[in-house]
């Protein structure tokens, strides 16, 4: 993936905002044309550089206001069994490979905490998992957030 120059982050940077904001509409705010927008938006799509748009969508309004994190100890030998099995609960909403003592890190969508507690439950069953440690998350301080990070200089700048 290359780095975001100063017309890609303009775009990124009006889409923030708005991410339903249809080409035009950026377009008219970032003061480019139509055709640079929706190519520059085409080039980050294929590259792989834009999330889903359903990532805006707040857990609440689905009916699963609770999180919690699962950091999971696999068995190495069974890992790429593991990844398949925790993607295949619809409650673990980000998994990443960690570094330290366990090996992943899964967050968790529920309705309360027993609803946790049957996710935390179903992790421990799949494949490879050779134990687990959850933790309720109480408060978000801090929502997912990249827009300051446009602002910082890029390494080709």
């Amino acid at each position: 993936m290359s780095v975001f120059d100063g017309v890609d982050r303009r775009i990124l940077r009006a889409l923030d905002k708005d991410a339903r904001m249809p080409a035009s509409s950026v377009a008219q705010h970032t003061r480019l044309a139509r055709g640079t927008v929706q190519s520059r938006l085409d080039r980050m799509g294929e590259m792989g550089a834009l999330r889903e748009h359903s990532v805006r969508v707040p857990l609440d309004a689905l009916g699963l206001p609770v999180r919690a994190t699962v950091a999971i100890e696999v068995d190495a030998l069974l890992f790429d069994e593991t990844v398949t099995a925790l993607r295949k609960l619809p409650q673990v909403i980000e998994c990443v490979g960690i570094s330290g003592r366990d090996d992943l890190l899964c967050i968790i969508a529920a309705r309360d905490t027993e609803d946790v507690h049957a996710v935390s439950t179903a992790i421990q069953l799949c494949p490879g998992v050779r134990r687990s440690a959850t933790s309720v998350i109480l408060k978000e301080f801090i929502p997912y957030r990249v827009a300051q990070l446009m602002e910082l200089p890029s390494a080709n700048q």
